[in-house]
């Protein structure tokens, strides 16, 4: 992963190092293969020495100073506290010795400052709010400090269902025909009748905005359709997505920037890579994959793609690639290369795309973001 550098100053030491270790990274583009890259080894082991690191996890409101007043969540709260655990347990385990768990809360900034954080990892969905997943990144690029996570206007498209539903079709990129609905756009059997007019059924009902499955539902035929939208929009108060129901397989692939570490040494590529290509394995008449809430993902949930079905492990990573590239995930900073598909380094931040198939992805038929 990478970090969103701020501009050096001279009165930290760390702000010059981060600058300097940009400048490794990008150096690493001007190669289409895979290159070694001492400079970054050099500027990280100093990094690890001195650098303050704050993981953030989300905030809970009802803690004491977390907020002026609540307001609406459109998005389910977690606080992935543990895995901000897990993550600072690895920071200090690879060498770095000050690393301060912080929740992304209303005493965020001045708990940054009195820890005297260098480096930020977001490790969290926000507190409250319509974007809440989007408000740590925000406050910490008006603090001008650094952090690993996507930018904000990424981490709320990506978020927002029926903007990156939209966003797809503008790429076209295969995504199921679907109808967004609010109260104050009437009765919604007149949306779904105009969307869905020669399609009787199935369908999934979703908020646009949310996690893990939950209130996500199959429903069978377009009668039905008009309850289970009033109740998801009761329950979440966001926008309701009806789609067109997909049968068929479900993986997940997980996408990172080129830098990658092998046996103490940093390696870069021009390229995105790909990784943990796993399928969703799902059991008899299970129609949406069981939220993680209410069911552990164990080994015979998400299995990885097994070494004897290369062909599709093949396929997954090269269009999980494609697409991390189109999306254009990556800092601003860098100015896009000369091929189409795969269009220079992405900024090195994890983001998973499940790739639902009417077929075998190496057939003719084409992946469809579900």
């Amino acid at each position: 992963m990478r970090a969103r550098s701020a501009v050096p100053s001279v009165r930290e030491p760390c702000s010059r190092l981060i600058s300097q270790l940009e400048e490794a990274y990008q150096a690493s583009r001007s190669s289409s293969v895979q290159v070694a890259l001492p400079a970054l080894k050099k500027w990280m082991d100093a990094l690890t020495r001195t650098l303050r690191i704050a993981v953030i996890y989300g905030g809970n409101r009802s803690e004491p100073d977390a907020a002026l007043y609540w307001s609406t969540n459109l998005r389910p709260w977690k606080s992935y506290y543990e895995v901000a655990t897990d993550i600072q347990r690895a920071l200090e385990r690879i060498g770095f010795s000050d690393v301060a768990l912080i929740p992304d809360d209303m005493r965020m900034p001045a708990r940054l400052k009195e820890c005297g954080a260098h480096l930020a990892w977001i490790n969290s969905a926000g507190m409250q709010g319509e974007s809440s997943i989007c408000h740590a990144a925000a406050t910490l690029e008006m603090l001008g400090i650094p952090y690993i996570g996507h930018s904000p206007l990424d981490a709320s498209l990506l978020d927002s269902k029926d903007r990156f539903k939209r966003q797809l079709e503008s790429l076209r990129i295969a995504t199921p025909e679907f109808v967004v609905w609010h109260p104050l756009d009437g009765a919604p059997e007149g949306r779904i009748r105009g969307a869905f007019e020669s399609h009787p059924g199935p369908f999934v009902v979703k908020p646009s905005t949310g996690r893990a499955s939950l209130n996500v539902h199959f429903v069978e035929k377009r009668e039905e359709l008009s309850s289970f939208v009033k109740e998801v929009f009761a329950l979440t108060r966001a926008n309701v997505i009806v789609e067109r129901y997909m049968s068929g397989r479900e993986f997940c692939v997980a996408v990172c920037g080129g830098i990658l570490h092998r046996g103490g040494m940093f390696f870069g590529s021009r390229y995105p890579h790909a990784f943990s290509a796993l399928e969703r394995r799902f059991e008899p008449g299970e129609r949406i994959f069981t939220s993680m809430d209410r069911r552990a993902i164990d080994h015979d949930r998400a299995m990885p793609i097994p070494d004897t079905d290369q062909a599709l492990k093949r396929a997954l990573l090269a269009f999980a690639r494609e697409l991390y590239s189109r999306l254009r995930l990556r800092s601003p900073r860098e100015s896009p290369g000369s091929n189409s598909l795969t269009a220079g380094v992405m900024a090195p931040r994890t983001s998973d795309a499940i790739v639902r198939r009417y077929d075998w992805l190496w057939r003719s038929s084409s992946p469809v973001i579900g």
